[in-house]
């Protein structure tokens, strides 16, 4: 993405994607993002699919290229202890609950998307879906941007953060997501 001016959030780690990629990033304020377009000197910007598509409807922008890397994140934290005093059936009620609420989520952001999709494409643009080998150079391309971050920040909540995600997909592995195998 060498000599693209790319508007990104106020966020170092996507300034520093930015970078890896080759782009000169532009760090454009929330509040400023429906107006940050070509005639700022900005001439890509990087963001979800449904707030880009929604930008480009105004024709600032005619290209969208799809690296369908991002999902909507949810999160549902308990102490584990608070988990474990729930009686065995209120804990299986409660990650089925979750696991269909994960499940609308995921669906729900999947429709927003294609429409978002198909008004940019109606207003005149163009989009264009990263095949596998593409998505694989951009990738390579922005290295692990974590790691500058983690360089700056400390590497500690990574570790930690890494390990319990390795010991979930373990337990899960196990038990096969069955709450009374648990140990």
């Amino acid at each position: 993405m060498r000599g693209v001016t790319l508007g990104t959030d106020e966020s170092p780690v996507l300034t520093a994607w930015a970078r890896a990629v080759g782009a000169t990033p532009a760090p454009v304020a929330w509040s400023g993002r429906a107006t940050a377009g070509p005639d700022g000197g900005i001439e890509g910007r990087a963001g979800s699919v449904i707030d880009l598509a929604a930008a480009g409807r105004d024709g600032a922008f005619r290209y969208l290229t799809r690296d369908d890397h991002g999902y909507p994140a949810g999160l549902w934290l308990m102490r584990e202890e608070a988990y474990q005093a729930l009686p065995v059936d209120l804990r299986q009620v409660m990650n089925a609950a979750f696991g269909e609420l994960a499940r609308l989520a995921r669906a729900e952001e999947r429709r927003r998307t294609a429409a978002a999709v198909a008004a940019f494409e109606a207003a005149g643009g163009v989009v264009h879906t990263l095949s596998p080998a593409e998505r694989r150079t951009f990738v390579m391309a922005a290295g692990r941007v974590s790691a500058g971050y983690m360089e700056e920040h400390g590497h500690e909540w990574m570790v930690w953060f890494e390990g319990a995600i390795a010991a979930a997909e373990r337990q899960i592995a196990l038990t096969g997501g069955n709450e009374e195998a648990r140990p």
